[in-house]
């Protein structure tokens, strides 16, 4: 495994700090952190796992370097590891960008194979729609296929470690398109898992170019010409029109059933505590510990495959000036 275009950033970003290097870095880091898991034989990495990565980089690097960011932890118990909310302001224009996301990972076979869950996908656009906002999934990638000279990747390709494409691109090209026969001679609908390839370098774009815009306008230009938002006047917005995630500042600044992750804390609860002695110990019962370890597999496996809605856990809001 090459290092070295992490490590470059890494020192550039320690040398300058900006949110621009720091969502590169996270790619990187990303695309290496798959690449480790799949090339090393029984390691297993979850899309739960890298998101909890995500936010804990951000919040890690926010602290030491203050990049104006702010992370909020949802309050209801049954939202989902994957889903979260970004919020991109900007004060000086009186304008922020929203947008609902939706997390997945490549698989070893290089497809999205956790796409197919139910009808995730239309829970997020209506979930988006309510909310005037355009959604997006968020891609963790690694393709062993890729390389420095792979055509139309950025530079260098591990950027691909953390891509966003428009929802409903996936829900009008994959989702509900293939033919699925049944025992009893009827039929039904079903996703068209899409690969790799399919989804990047395009239409799937480096999720670093979203927060690198100074401006709502370069924002808005940028994703008018990845075909994302269509060209709107951006002094005449109010929350109530389909302004493609822009409002008016501090449209969502209401954080009734958020906390601060900066405000959370380590449970201090006995029960919890003799739960976790018992825990320990069946872990390291050598009788048990096999048994225990696939049992672990099994709900992790499950925690990925039921996902019936878009609920987020996460929000997270970065100021821009």
């Amino acid at each position: 495994m090459d290092y070295t275009e992490y490590t470059s950033i890494k020192n550039r970003f320690n040398g300058t700090p900006n949110l621009c290097d720091l969502f590169k870095l996270i790619a990187i880091e990303t695309w290496k952190r798959i690449e480790f898991a799949y090339l090393k034989p029984g390691v297993k990495i979850y899309e739960t796992t890298i998101t909890q990565n995500l936010i804990f980089t951000i919040n890690a690097y926010n602290d030491q370097y203050n990049l104006n960011i702010e992370i909020f932890e949802a309050d209801d118990e049954k939202t989902n590891g994957n889903d979260f909310e970004l919020i991109i302001k900007f004060p000086k224009e009186g304008i922020e960008y929203y947008a609902p996301i939706q997390a997945k990972k490549v698989y070893k076979n290089e497809k999205y194979t956790s796409m197919d869950h139910g009808n995730q996908i239309a829970t997020l656009i209506n979930y988006a729609a309510d909310r005037n906002a355009i959604p997006f999934y968020l891609l963790y990638n690694f393709s062993p296929d890729v390389t420095h000279n792979s055509v139309n990747y950025p530079s260098p390709f591990e950027l691909t470690g953390c891509t966003l494409i428009k929802a409903e691109h996936l829900f009008n090209n994959y989702y509900n398109q293939r033919t699925i026969y049944k025992r009893d001679g009827t039929t039904t609908l079903g996703w068209q898992i899409p690969n790799f390839e399919n989804l990047n370098p395009i239409p799937s774009f480096p999720w670093h170019q979203i927060v690198c815009p100074d401006s709502a306008q370069s924002l808005l230009e940028l994703l008018f010409a990845k075909d994302i938002a269509v060209g709107i006047d951006l002094n005449n917005i109010d929350k109530s029109k389909n302004n493609y995630g822009f409002f008016p500042l501090d449209s969502f600044k209401e954080n009734k059933g958020w906390t601060s992750i900066k405000s959370l804390s380590a449970p201090s609860n006995k029960i919890d505590k003799i739960n976790d002695e018992i825990y320990y110990r069946v872990e390291h019962d050598i009788d048990n510990i096999s048994k225990a370890k696939n049992n672990i597999d099994k709900l992790k496996q499950e925690s990925e495959r039921n996902y019936p809605e878009f609920l987020p856990k996460s929000r997270i809001i970065i100021s821009k000036g």
